[in-house]
């Protein structure tokens, strides 16, 4: 990720948490994590956190649909460009 530069578009696959509601017999429970893919620009990542946005203006002065995704949870980073 350190090779990542400001605004490039990326794919990134990762693992997210998940939960159900309701009674459910033990039996029942899936072991699986739910798998997604996110496009967007790169911002930056920390040592927490790779973060993504969806869109920004022109002037790139603002962003719209931040993620923080946890880098624990990246399975595949993809550039695009």
């Amino acid at each position: 990720m350190n090779s990542l530069k400001e605004w490039t578009p990326i794919e990134v696959n990762w693992n997210d948490a998940f939960s159900k509601r309701g009674w459910l017999e033990i039996e029942d429970l899936e072991k699986k994590s739910f798998e997604v893919h996110n496009i967007g620009l790169y911002l930056k990542s920390d040592n927490r956190y790779l973060y993504l946005a969806n869109g920004c203006t022109s002037d790139r002065a603002s962003i719209t649909d931040l993620w923080g995704i946890p880098l624990g949870m990246i399975t595949s980073i993809k550039l695009l460009s």
